[in-house]
């Protein structure tokens, strides 16, 4: 609702809000099984929305490769993201080697930042080492300069 009435005072006022935009990157592991055509997903502050991470008609999350997601609109401002949560759907299992996060609004951008993880995930819990969610700490990291 806030962002409602800001985005009508702007206007009102002759000026654009550009919306923020969440930038995320992807680096599957390489080796057996370790991409996934599974569901993934991502929770920010441990919200109730979860927003997929899928490229349409590309077959993304293949060992090895580096995927880019088009932006997740947000909904709040980039300072007050204190956590990104991503979450694995389906019965199938994804090694994660790297993910980065990054916010863009307008000609403004956050700075990028990288977790390297290294981490099975599944939901199907096949072995002991994976699991079905992994939390980014962000603590308000992703502010605009």
């Amino acid at each position: 609702m806030k962002a409602v009435l800001l985005l009508l005072l702007l206007a009102g006022a002759g000026l654009r809000a550009e919306p923020c935009k969440l930038i995320v990157e992807t680096l599957t592991g390489e080796g057996k099984n370790a991409g996934t055509d599974a569901g993934v997903y991502l929770r920010i502050n441990d919200i109730g929305t979860k927003y997929p991470l899928d490229v349409p008609k590309r077959n993304d999350r293949q060992p090895g490769a580096i995927d880019s997601y088009p932006g997740i609109l947000l909904e709040l401002a980039p300072a007050s993201i204190e956590t990104i949560t991503v979450e694995m759907g389906g019965e199938d299992a994804w090694l994660l080697k790297v993910i980065s996060v990054r916010v863009i609004c307008g000609d403004r951008s956050s700075e990028q930042l990288v977790f390297r993880k290294n981490d099975w995930m599944s939901t199907a819990k096949e072995t002991v080492y994976a699991r079905d969610s992994i939390k980014l700490q962000i603590n308000g990291k992703l502010a605009l300069d």
